[in-house]
């Protein structure tokens, strides 16, 4: 099986630069359109899943009704890593009431681990791979950039910060994933076959 691990369109959130962890703002007016652009790039996929949360869900849904795919699967266990107090806010808002955390890589008290992340997403990937619904084998998860970078690491393969829309394909065989790829539309030609 093949699955592309998609971050979702940009937010209104992802606009002004706060954090937004497993809060639920919406897609900003430019995010509905770039996943408009690029929906037909990501054609060959016949089974979606989503996380519940509204940036993801969204993403999901322009992308499906672009692809004329009728239903939705939605896993609360892709839903973004919960960022406790820095949710919300900017990174210089962070960087100024946890000086030296977030650049070291790490969260503040409270904040969801990578253990406990991984868990979670991996659990979501088997229930994916166990359903087994996707026709020609290939699957599209849209997600969020902070679960996607713990799976990479968790599968040592480790990704800088990814752009919206951006995305990474995982390999699967009885469950032992690895990452195959990166992967990153182009907007600038996506924009022109509409």
């Amino acid at each position: 099986m093949n699955v592309l691990l998609l971050r979702h369109a940009e937010s209104e959130w992802n606009r002004i630069g706060r954090w937004q962890g497993t809060e639920d703002p919406p897609l900003s007016d430019a995010g509905r359109l770039d996943v408009a652009r690029i929906a037909l790039l990501l054609r060959g996929f016949d089974e979606i899943w989503a996380s519940p949360l509204s940036r993801a869900y969204e993403t999901a849904s322009i992308i499906a009704a672009g692809l004329g795919i009728s239903q939705i699967h939605v896993d609360d266990r892709l839903v973004e890593v919960h960022f406790a107090d820095w949710q919300g806010l900017s990174v210089e808002e962070i960087d100024a009431g946890w000086p030296g955390l977030r650049i070291s890589g790490r969260r503040p008290p409270g904040a969801e681990s990578d253990d406990d992340v991984t868990e979670r997403a991996t659990a979501a990937l088997a229930a994916i791979a166990r359903r087994g619904g996707a026709t020609n084998g290939r699957v599209l998860v849209v997600t969020h950039g902070g679960l996607i970078r713990t799976v990479c690491r968790h599968l040592s393969y480790p990704v800088a910060a990814l752009p919206n829309l951006g995305g990474v394909w995982l390999e699967s065989a009885d469950d032992d994933w690895r990452v195959s790829d990166t992967w990153q539309p182009d907007l600038a030609s996506a924009g022109e076959s509409l």
